[in-house]
């Protein structure tokens, strides 16, 4: 994607409507009864899927996500921009911007409960255990911003009723590979089961 002179990023189009098109007509893959996972600030971006595209989306995990984007729109602007120029106004505008809590999945985690969604969402604390990543970064994004917004994020999802969830919090855990990787693999059963796939059929 040119990132100069580009105005908007519509991922949100290209994952629900443009690129499912082209694999159901092309390589046969249904459309709905799918899961969406995302690490980091992709968590929230596969629970708002399942929010706005429930019949698609029967399945949405978050990895150490932030789960209230609406809240951290000053660090999610530096993170974009270090990730390569990239302008958090070309996501969701300006920071009052309706669209900031349209994309906010703590605000709308009511919809995911009327959903039925089943939610798979992990989070550590930052503290390195034998898996690695005890660099600098990895311990302060998931101890400093991570842990705490997806701890309320379960809070808020159980006072509003919701029961098709995992959450695990375990005392170790920094913003790495190391952890996301084995956090898949724990997730694989769990998300087979509720997609109805069978174990050991897709690697």
């Amino acid at each position: 994607m040119e990132k100069s002179g580009c105005s908007t990023y519509k991922w949100e189009t290209f994952l629900t409507s443009e690129l499912p098109g082209y694999l159901s007509s092309q390589k046969g893959v249904k459309a709905n009864g799918s899961a969406a996972v995302g690490i980091s600030m992709a968590g929230a971006s596969a629970m708002n899927l399942a929010i706005y595209h429930p019949a698609q989306f029967v399945y949405a995990g978050s990895l150490s996500g932030y789960l209230s984007p609406s809240t951290g729109q000053g660090w999610i602007g530096l993170a974009m921009g270090d990730a390569g120029g990239y302008k958090k106004e070309d996501m969701w505008g300006p920071d009052n911007d309706p669209a900031w809590q349209r994309n906010d999945p703590l605000v709308n985690v009511g919809q995911l409960v009327a959903n039925n969604t089943r939610l798979w969402v992990y989070c550590g604390n930052g503290t390195p255990n034998e898996l690695g990543g005890a660099n600098l970064p990895a311990t302060f994004l998931e101890s400093n911003f991570m842990i705490g917004v997806n701890k309320k994020f379960q809070d808020a999802y159980n006072a509003a009723g919701g029961h098709n969830a995992v959450f695990n919090f375990p005392p170790y855990g920094t913003h790495s590979w190391e952890y996301w990787g084995a956090q898949l693999n724990a997730m694989k059963p769990d998300l087979q089961s509720s997609l109805g796939a069978s174990p050991g059929g897709g690697g």
